[in-house]
């Protein structure tokens, strides 16, 4: 029974040291990554070739982004579904309307898109690729920041000041 004891602890510290080897060699997340990976997709896209590698990051780059594109959709849906409930529970007497006026009032601030257009022109990832790769041009500085909030960031930048996308849309 020991000798089992044994090689399952040896197993799990194989694995486990395995496991911290991935996430050390796994690339930071950050606007050079993303710029990167835009580009190799940008090239996937003009049917240049590229490496296995370079192919896998760009896939997985536009999946990146388009997953915060998804994430970003679902939370203003979300949202607009609050506020929705929140307008018809105004109606209702036993409700303190402070309260709904003041959550009602702090839906914009934990999530900014829902007072734009995002939703309702529901960009393509195409399109937000686009946008964030004309974000970055712009905001080198952002390069170190995390890829998330590059991408967030370049969709606040088409939507947040016109309440319309930017002109360099093209959906």
């Amino acid at each position: 029974m020991s000798n089992i004891r044994c090689a399952a602890v040896l197993m799990l510290a194989a694995l486990i040291s395995s496991s911290t080897q991935a996430q050390e060699t796994a690339p930071e997340r950050n606007g050079v990554w993303l710029h990167g990976g835009i580009e190799f997709y940008q090239r996937m896209s003009r049917h240049e070739e590229l490496s296995q590698s370079e192919a896998a990051r760009a896939l997985f780059v536009v999946s990146y982004v388009c997953a915060v594109v998804d994430l970003e959709k679902y939370l203003v849906y979300r949202s607009d579904l609050l506020k929705r409930a929140i307008t018809a529970a105004q109606k209702r007497t036993h409700l303190d309307p402070k309260e709904l006026k003041g959550i009602y009032e702090g839906l914009p601030l934990s999530v900014p898109l829902m007072e734009t257009r995002f939703l309702q022109d529901s960009p393509s990832c195409e399109t937000v690729i686009g946008m964030v790769q004309t974000f970055m041009v712009q905001h080198p500085e952002t390069l170190s920041t995390s890829a998330e909030v590059i991408v967030e960031g370049a969709l606040l930048e088409a939507y947040s000041d016109t309440n319309e996308p930017s002109s360099n849309e093209s959906q």
